[in-house]
């Protein structure tokens, strides 16, 4: 699990408890790559470490922009599948696992889901863009999916090794970049 981190300390506990909070049978890497935060994130990340050591922390010297971020962190992972997680998003009890076992029955390259959009006023809603389940090798099917984000996708790292994402830093429209190399390069989709 990737969460890139700049200036955003009020949320950056928050996220990694979610992570850490689940009930998950198996090991799981959490990188938080910083990419030189100006306010106190690294702070409370390296604090978080001292009692959650399955915490790495990458730090960038300079601020190379949210796609170089996660960049850093996809190359340093070593795990089978890659999961980018905002560090303002939350995950929900239990989604690893379920992800998990769907990725592991499905032996896919790229798992995409639904999730929920929380508005800053305690307004919560259901992005349902998946309406039933769907093992796809016919990538125009699902084509729609991979124009934006990239935290709603689990994703096979051996995608990743080469990709052109986080060549260049950017820090809007950066999912869509990532997203179209993801649809392009993979071959089984669920």
């Amino acid at each position: 699990i990737i969460i890139p981190v700049y200036n955003v300390e009020k949320y950056v506990k928050r996220c990694p408890d979610s992570v850490f909070n689940q009930q998950f049978s198996k090991s799981i890497e959490v990188i938080a790559v910083d990419d030189f935060s100006t306010d106190n994130s690294l702070a409370v990340l390296k604090e978080y470490q001292k009692y959650e050591n399955r915490l790495r922390i990458i730090e960038h010297s300079e601020n190379k922009k949210l796609s170089r971020a996660r960049l850093s962190g996809i190359q340093a992972a070593a795990g089978e599948y890659i999961m980018n997680v905002d560090s303002d998003d939350l995950l929900l009890p239990n989604a690893i696992e379920s992800l998990y076992n769907l990725i592991s029955i499905r032996k896919v390259d790229v798992l995409v889901f639904n999730y929920i959009r929380d508005n800053n006023k305690g307004s919560k809603s259901l992005i349902h863009a998946i309406k039933h389940d769907k093992y796809v090798s016919n990538k125009t099917e699902v084509f729609d999916l991979f124009v934006g984000a990239c935290w709603n996708k689990i994703v096979k790292r051996d995608l990743l090794s080469d990709i052109i994402y986080g060549n260049i830093g950017l820090n809007s429209e950066e999912d869509l970049i990532f997203s179209a190399e993801i649809l392009f390069k993979s071959n089984t989709i669920f």
